[in-house]
């Protein structure tokens, strides 16, 4: 298991609710996930001891609503673990690529496809439409890892905008 799957699948933990085997595993042979597993429980139990606004000061947080709200507004942050990544440390952490980047990414491999027929060492290999066999055969596969990729990467997003149209 990767570090980036296992911080995800902890934060995605209910109240209460035991890391699976894998998890735990995971824990107990990777410190940094290992810190990050205990700042976050110490941040939620610090967040039951907080009074909900226009509450008595000493009463405590007992409502998981509230706790809900607050750690829905948290931005979460990836530490910096050396000097080439603390610029990236910086910016707020999404899972994956964003999905600006892989339009972007797929608007040019489809510009690449588009321009192979006039590129001139395509020329040598053209075959009945003006592009050979193999050519075609290597922007099949292209195409299809790329679109394997996107879907690996972005599946909690797509999965949601899936959801949004179909019910």
């Amino acid at each position: 298991m990767e570090c980036r799957e296992a911080i995800d699948r902890l934060i995605t933990l209910d109240q209460g609710e035991s890391p699976d085997q894998n998890l735990v595993h995971h824990l107990e042979s990777c410190e940094k996930c290992r810190r990050e597993w205990h700042r976050f429980t110490s941040a939620l139990e610090s967040l039951r001891h907080v009074a909900p606004a226009g509450a008595d000061n000493d009463a405590p947080l007992d409502s998981s609503r509230h706790i809900d709200r607050i750690m829905e507004s948290v931005v979460w942050r990836l530490p910096a673990t050396s000097t080439l990544e603390t610029s990236e440390a910086n910016r707020d952490y999404t899972p994956g690529l964003q999905m600006r980047n892989w339009v972007l990414g797929g608007v040019a491999l489809l510009f690449g496809i588009g321009m192979t027929p006039y590129i001139a060492s395509a020329r040598e290999f053209r075959g009945v439409g003006g592009v050979g066999v193999a050519t075609a055969v290597a922007l099949g596969v292209i195409v299809t890892v790329y679109a394997s990729v996107f879907v690996r990467a972005n599946l909690q997003q797509l999965t949601r905008f899936v959801r949004r149209f179909t019910g």
